[in-house]
């Protein structure tokens, strides 16, 4: 209930991340991921049970001229059991293991690909909010210069031209707005699918981004699952060389021949004289081979992709700390020194835009490069999963 009051509310007043995120957790697509990994399940099951055993029965009838002519009716009734020796159980139930925990890591792999997505989403439509936000306290500020300009002309103080040119620049960013806007809603409808309702705002500071924790190669998910597809591989040699040796079944017979009742024990054996599993035997030994190459390349594939996003992240921290401690500080002065100066007539209304346009475009930059590096961060839960 206090779930439902929460989501409510976050429709109401805008959705955090956290109450998109348990919606997102909730969606159709990762209950089917969890359903397929409980369904691996049967897999292990199933190697692990013993096999069924195996009845026959026979009728016929028999006679004999010995002592004169008679016959007789004849049951046979036969049941018998795989023997399961040289560990072949033990080696299917380690077959199936490991290539249920190769599945599941591709499972895996393929959550945190979408749990990628969503974050983009998310903090997509974060960026178009912030975006909008600065449109507005743009067209604020043209505003604020076009009544001054309106005021100024009608006192005999600043030209029409001047006036046309200050009309000009607060529709200018009245359209900046309205296009901000549109790609706002735009992205709200892609977050909605998503969650899997419609969100009309979502709430959240894009200037905060979560700490990169970078896990080792050898723990993310597409490593893991070529890992365990080697031992797949290689248990699988190992089962079918075990196949190939002679497999026991033993079994109970019982026969009726008219009156004349007897008991007999049997045992068998397929002697593997013609065929010994080579093929099979060779197909698991050249794709354990096969994917040992491909997870030898995968695994600098993916520490390089870990360093590309530790330096690309260093980077962008260092361009977000310039800018913040330096260049939007500078330019925040010179945006009020020039409000005044203009004020005074001692600066054009040319030179005053410039400025604006100067101060508001290193807003937009700055929430460019947080978006970055949420970005950043999206291609980081591609590899190892969201850290919480």
């Amino acid at each position: 209930m206090v779930l439902v009051l929460l989501v409510f509310l976050g429709f109401v007043f805008g959705i955090s991340f956290e109450e998109a995120l348990s919606l997102f957790e909730g969606s159709e697509a990762m209950k089917a991921i969890e359903e397929k990994k409980r369904a691996l399940e049967g897999r292990v099951i199933s190697a692990r049970a013993l096999r069924n055993p195996e009845f026959r029965f026979e009728s016929g009838f028999f006679s004999t001229t010995e002592g004169g002519p008679e016959g007789r009716l004849l049951y046979i009734g036969e049941i018998t059991q795989e023997i399961p020796l040289w560990g072949v159980r033990e080696k299917r139930e380690k077959v199936a293991r490991s290539e249920v925990r190769a599945l599941v890591w591709e499972l895996e792999g393929l959550r945190n690909g979408l749990l990628s997505d969503f974050y983009r989403a998310f903090y997509g439509a974060l960026l178009a909010k912030e975006v909008l936000q600065i449109a507005r306290r743009e067209l604020k500020t043209a505003e604020g210069i076009r009544d001054f300009v309106r005021k100024a002309y009608e006192m005999g103080q600043r030209t029409e031209l001047e006036l046309m040119r200050a009309v000009r620049l607060y529709e200018g960013a009245r359209l900046e707005v309205s296009r901000a806007l549109g790609r706002y809603r735009s992205a709200l409808r892609e977050l909605s699918y998503y969650v899997g309702r419609e969100v009309k705002e979502v709430e959240g500071n894009l200037y905060e981004v979560p700490e990169f924790r970078l896990p080792r190669p050898e723990e993310t998910p597409p490593v893991l699952a070529l890992s365990e597809r080697v031992r797949y591989y290689t248990n699988s040699a190992s089962l079918h060389k075990a196949l190939a040796l002679p497999l026991p079944r033993t079994g109970l017979m019982a026969e009726d021949a008219g009156g004349y009742y007897g008991f007999r024990w049997t045992l068998s054996f397929e002697l593997p004289l013609f065929y010994r599993n080579r093929g099979e035997i060779l197909e698991s030994l050249r794709m354990r081979e096969a994917t040992e190459l491909e997870l030898s390349s995968q695994k600098r594939r993916v520490s390089s992709l870990l360093s590309s996003i530790s330096e690309r992240e260093k980077v962008l921290r260092e361009s977000i700390r310039r800018l913040e401690e330096v260049l939007l500080v500078r330019a925040k002065k010179e945006l009020s020194a020039g409000m005044k100066s203009y004020r005074l007539g001692l600066i054009s209304l040319l030179e005053l835009s410039d400025i604006k346009r100067a101060y508001f475009s290193l807003l937009r930059e700055r929430a460019l490069l947080y978006a970055e590096l949420h970005e950043l961060y999206a291609e980081l839960i591609k590899l190892g999963g969201m850290k919480r």
